[in-house]
């Protein structure tokens, strides 16, 4: 008995040998898309996130009052001008033209 009697002859190349291939190419096409599509949504995502952004700072400042706005106005102004070392003359305090700004002592 030769070696060759009992072994089984190896698998040929069957009629459709490139459906493996043909699935692969296919699942790599499918990637693109979705990786195309992914990108696309993230660009759309951006665009209404900032637009979502810009809309609540133009309704946010709508709510404020005039004199809220005017307030927080003069205690940025306030503290460019200590941060820039300019003082106010004639002694006046932040207390006296903030006096929300300051804590009471009183007990």
């Amino acid at each position: 008995m030769t070696q060759s009697e009992g072994k089984t002859p190896a698998p040929g190349p069957s009629g459709d040998h490139l459906e493996s291939y043909r699935r692969m190419v296919e699942m790599q096409r499918q990637i693109i898309e979705l990786v195309k599509k992914h990108e696309q949504s993230k660009r759309e995502f951006e665009q209404l996130r900032e637009q979502v952004s810009h809309e609540m700072a133009l309704f946010c400042g709508r709510r404020r009052s005039p004199t809220a706005r005017a307030r927080r106005l003069a205690v940025r102004t306030w503290h460019r001008l200590r941060r820039f070392g300019l003082r106010l003359k004639g002694g006046v305090n932040a207390s006296d033209i903030f006096p929300s700004s300051t804590r009471s002592t009183e007990t």
